[in-house]
């Protein structure tokens, strides 16, 4: 029987490096500009989460935001919807945290 392999600490610690060091590049420009978009995201992930992040960033860019931030909450979902909304971030002119 196989068993689920957990994410070793490694990835886990590359992915918050990661995450800090987004945001501590793209704060001070943030803070210079004054725009933030923050796009929430709840529940299960979906082909109505790809289309609220990608309507979301579409008004960050209406905005001139400088940067958007995605908080996530979801246990997980579709990995159709997830590939979708990673393409939009991908594609997005306005840097995504």
């Amino acid at each position: 029987m196989l068993k689920a392999r957990m994410p070793s600490r490694s990835v886990f610690f590359f992915l918050v490096v990661f995450l800090l060091v987004g945001v501590l590049c793209f704060g001070r420009q943030c803070l210079a500009q004054g725009k933030v978009l923050v796009i929430d995201l709840e529940g299960a992930i979906n082909p109505a989460s790809a289309m609220v992040l990608e309507r979301g960033l579409e008004k960050a860019q209406k905005l001139n935001a400088a940067v958007v931030v995605v908080r996530l909450d979801t246990p997980g979902g579709l990995a159709s919807s997830m590939r979708t909304m990673v393409k939009s971030i991908m594609n997005s002119p306005i840097p995504v945290v």
